[in-house]
């Protein structure tokens, strides 16, 4: 057999070996020498698949935590074209309220909008290609709904941070709909701080109510047993007022 011993990145290295049979016999001297020259380009490339591997694992989770982020995200490539869009974002772009992408652009209810925001794109794009110094920007965009307005925030992606794939990623669209009340869930509160299941209840209906009354008759528990609640809610989650309590937990929203 021949074989070697591939170093890899992270101290770590790997086996590789050609077999032959009896009938073959041993390698001959040019065998040898080609197998020594090829060793190294052989360590190379493991360690440029290892490289590549770990960057494609890094991308996937990424992207599969702003898919289930509440708030929209949108990322276009070099071109301005939207080559990923969670579901927040979606959903605003199919409500046809003010925000839409048409015709390989994103248009909004007024012209001067439009413009603003098509501005802001090639803006980020050339920030992140290296070829300008103004980074994008952030608007509010009317709905023809009437509702609260979006605030879009647009911006550069370094070039250091762009995923190496063919549609390599150059901007990011943030949209944020302020019409739209985003809740924590109990479990998340459960999980994060330990709040049992009562405190947790208590938590949601803080956030609705601010009250501590409102909130305990909400939840449907006496007002003392609430206070002995947000006590408890204090120590678990380091906090010392009822807005710093409601400020922390409300960010897991």
């Amino acid at each position: 057999q021949l074989g070697a011993v591939l170093r890899l990145p992270n101290v770590a290295s790997a086996g590789f070996a050609i077999l032959s049979t009896e009938a073959e016999g041993h390698a001959s001297p040019s065998a040898i020498r080609s197998f020594r020259r090829l060793a190294p380009h052989m360590e190379q490339a493991g360690a440029l698949g290892q490289l590549v591997e770990r960057e494609v694992l890094t991308r996937m989770a990424l992207l599969n935590a702003l898919e289930h982020k509440a708030d929209g995200v949108i990322l276009l490539n070099e071109s301005g074209r939207p080559v990923f869009v969670n579901g927040a974002a979606t959903e605003i772009l199919n409500a046809n309220d003010g925000l839409q992408y048409e015709s390989d652009a994103f248009v909004t209810r007024r012209s001067a909008e439009t413009r603003k925001l098509q501005r802001m794109i090639g803006d980020a794009i050339s920030a992140s290609l290296g070829a300008g110094d103004r980074p994008g920007g952030q608007m509010l965009v009317t709905r023809l709904s009437g509702k609260r307005p979006f605030v879009l925030r647009v911006l550069p992606v370094p070039r250091t941070e762009r995923f190496r794939t063919e549609n390599r990623i150059a901007c990011m669209i943030y949209l944020q709909n302020l019409a739209k009340v985003s809740m924590p869930t109990k479990e998340s509160l459960s999980r994060v701080f330990g709040f049992t299941q009562r405190e947790a209840d208590l938590g949601i209906e803080l956030l609705c109510c601010i009250d501590l009354e409102a909130a305990a008759a909400s939840a449907g528990m006496a007002c003392n047993t609430a206070r002995n609640h947000l006590q408890s809610m204090f120590r678990k989650s380091a906090t010392a007022t009822q807005a710093k309590l409601l400020q922390l937990i409300g960010r897991l929203a």
